[in-house]
């Protein structure tokens, strides 16, 4: 069941890890210039230093970037969860539909009998048993949307827990370039977390590329399956029976009868 009110606490957490780290990498630049200002660093470790730093505000910049490009894909967990309801109550609708017509819950066969009860009691059939198939393609779209729903929500988890350590290795590489000699070992840590995080982030992404794939693979095979309806070309059952439109009784060849005891 696809939890919204946790989804969008993940979705302010993540937000503010995405602030958080573009603060850091604010920071670098100024940390490692108020360092550098000691006289006694000679200007190829200044130099060495401030074009370390630069490729770590380079570097972070672009996983920032990246990160922030699926926010765009935000909202369609809900909306995703919010069709899936609606197709519940089709689900619910149609299945009704389909009870109150099957035989012998339509009480027609108690009071007439002829020909044409019987042709219409051959036409209410399908006409359940189509219902009954709309009710079964709209419970498989309700649960694949959901599952898809639910799908966005662990991926966007994933990427709030990828975005976590590279943002404490970041603060570390800070501190590092903040003691000029620091700098390198610092940046080494800031690379190690940055390819730990890129891989997390497209392990999740090739997860939930996959889950949508087979999400949409189920579905279509649900509504590319049109048995139940019998009608030309797979459409909607023929509902009538034009050669059984006499409903009189006393004309000698009644095709609707009211049974004995009925009248």
């Amino acid at each position: 069941m696809f939890e919204e009110q946790q989804y969008r606490l993940v979705i302010e957490k993540l937000e503010q890890l995405a602030k958080q780290l573009e603060t850091k990498l604010h920071q670098a630049r100024p940390a490692a210039q108020g360092a550098l200002s000691n006289p006694f660093f000679p200007d190829f470790i200044k130099e060495a230093v401030i074009w370390l730093v630069q490729k770590i505000e380079e570097l972070g910049s672009e996983i920032l970037k990246k990160i922030r490009e699926f926010f765009a894909g935000f909202y369609a967990p809900i909306t995703l969860n919010e069709y899936a309801l609606e197709w519940q109550k089709v689900q619910r609708i149609t299945t009704g539909v389909a009870g109150q017509i099957a035989d012998p819950a339509l009480g027609v066969g108690l009071y007439w009998t002829g020909d044409a009860f019987r042709a219409y009691a051959e036409k209410t059939k399908p006409q359940s048993a189509a219902a009954t198939r709309i009710g079964s393609i709209a419970d498989k779209a309700a649960s694949t949307l959901m599952g898809a729903a639910n799908a966005g929500m662990l991926f966007y988890t994933a990427l709030a827990a990828a975005l976590a350590p590279f943002i404490a290795a970041t603060v570390v590489a800070i501190a590092a370039a903040a003691t000029g000699v620091g700098a390198p070992p610092g940046a080494a840590v800031f690379v190690t977390a940055a390819v730990a995080g890129c891989v997390a982030i497209g392990t999740a992404t090739a997860m939930f590329i996959q889950n949508q794939k087979g999400h949409a693979a189920t579905l279509s095979g649900q509504v590319s399956d049109l048995t139940a309806f019998t009608g030309k070309g797979g459409t909607w059952p023929k509902a009538v029976a034009e050669e059984w439109n006499d409903a009189t009784v006393t004309d000698g060849d009644a095709d609707w009868s009211v049974k004995p005891g009925q009248r």
